[in-house]
């Protein structure tokens, strides 16, 4: 297989145009507008590089959720077919430094933050591939699809954070396991103590999939 083939196998194409164009969006309703550009006159809407970073992770989960299935082998488990899928979504994430490198003159003095929140949504999405590889394979081993479960546990994950309307104390810290979460979490001054949660949660799901990865490989074939 060409090294072309091995980032745009099973649509791979139409999710990175989809991720750049609706990231780049985001960014555009992320910048400072000014009713006219001559006079610099400021305008009154009023927006903020959360647009961008909260779409970002969005579309990172789903990208995660889209290509772990896609490309996840018929009833089988593959070590070929993970390391495929990972490399589609590391290489999602890397059509998006352009946007990265820009968003930073919408950060002034926050630039650090920067390199984390792209870290944990790359770390979010390919955790969220190894869920959806591994569902994938188990439904089709059973004639099924699991659009239905993906689909279904990237809602509760982004539904988390309403969690902090009617939650306090403790209970505030499972907000940072949802991505949109993490992301109010990780520019917010004063948050910076659940942080570990944020990264903690999903590296250690990463390792038990990979661990189950690893003990069921060449099972489960129909």
């Amino acid at each position: 297989m060409r090294r072309r083939d091995l980032i745009t196998e099973q649509g791979g194409w139409g999710v990175y145009v989809s991720l750049l164009l609706l990231c780049g969006l985001a960014l555009v309703f992320s910048m400072p507008w000014a009713t006219r550009v001559r006079e610099l006159m400021a305008s009154p809407w009023q927006p903020s590089p959360l647009v961008f970073f909260s779409v970002y992770a969005l579309l990172s989960a789903l990208v995660g959720l889209n290509r772990g299935a896609a490309l996840a082998p018929r009833g089988i488990h593959q070590w070929r077919s993970v390391l495929r899928a990972q490399a589609q979504i590391a290489f999602a994430h890397v059509l998006l430094l352009p946007y990265f490198v820009y968003v930073r003159v919408l950060l002034p003095g926050l630039e650090s933050r920067i390199p984390i929140l792209v870290g944990h949504a790359l770390l979010t999405s390919g955790v969220l591939g190894l869920v959806a590889y591994s569902l994938e394979v188990r439904r089709s081993a059973r004639g099924k699809s699991s659009s239905g479960l993906r689909y279904g546990l990237g809602v509760l994950l982004f539904a988390l954070p309403l969690l902090a309307a009617f939650a306090h104390g403790p209970a505030n810290a499972a907000v940072a396991v949802s991505p949109l979460g993490a992301v109010h979490l990780l520019l917010a001054e004063h948050d910076w103590p659940t942080v570990p949660i944020a990264f903690g949660v999903p590296a250690g799901v990463g390792i038990v999939l990979l661990s189950h990865i690893a003990l069921h490989a060449g099972r489960w074939r129909r």
